[in-house]
């Protein structure tokens, strides 16, 4: 029980509150559009690169439907609105909301509890959120991405660096000091997939395995 509110502790403090914040909303926009921190430009830039392949993988589609969760200030909203009839920008921060551009749908809702029924969207796209939440947490993140859509699922984790020197000096020219994250192994995280409801088809890393994100392709099993 202790674990468990420790848990739910560090959940409220570095995600679920921290980004409610106007400033804390403003600087993570800050940094996606270069204003701040390139290697976090381009680190969006492998992202969106990566997310596109998964897609790819995850064709044929009719392209309908797609939530974006968490959306933060918009990072895939452009692509995404262009790919699907229908684009669904959620987040747990209505000042991450806020920021995000043009006339597209926008719904506050948290990514472990999504407020819709099963197979609502053909696609869900989570991007940046499993490695800011407990590894408790991670499962009903990952459940309920799956269970939420007909196709699949486009999720992004933390794994393990294949050049940690590296690594570590990129996060501080990136001034990502904060160590606070969950990161899992791929053995772990297809476990996670499986019980899921969902098979793997690719998990790739966005940087050669420079940086710890890896980008998650995921079928769902009928």
């Amino acid at each position: 029980m202790e674990n468990r509110r420790n848990s739910d502790a560090w959940y409220h403090r570095i995600t679920r509150n921290h980004y409610q914040d106007a400033q804390v909303a403003s600087g993570y926009s800050r940094r996606q559009a270069l204003r701040v921190s390139p290697p976090e430009w381009l680190v969006a830039r492998f992202e969106v690169r990566a997310i596109r392949r998964s897609l790819s993988l995850l064709a044929p589609l009719s392209k309908n439907s797609v939530l974006d969760i968490p959306a933060g200030s918009g990072k895939l909203t452009q692509m995404m609105s262009k790919l699907f009839k229908r684009y669904v920008a959620g987040d747990i921060s209505q000042a991450m909301l806020n920021l995000i551009p043009g006339d597209v749908e926008k719904v506050k809702m948290d990514a472990t509890a999504l407020p819709y029924e099963d197979d609502m969207f053909e696609i869900v796209v989570n991007l940046r959120l499993c490695h800011r939440i407990p590894r408790d947490l991670v499962s009903q993140c990952v459940r309920e991405a799956i269970r939420v859509s007909q196709v699949g699922a486009v999720i992004s984790y933390a794994g393990f660096s294949q050049f940690p020197l590296l690594h570590r000096v990129i996060r501080s020219v990136a001034r990502r000091n904060d160590n606070s994250y969950t990161q899992i192994t791929g053995a772990e995280f297809n476990q996670l997939v499986a019980t899921s409801g969902g098979s793997i088809l690719s998990d790739r890393s966005i940087s050669y395995g420079v940086t710890t994100e890896r980008i998650v392709t995921i079928r769902k099993v009928r």
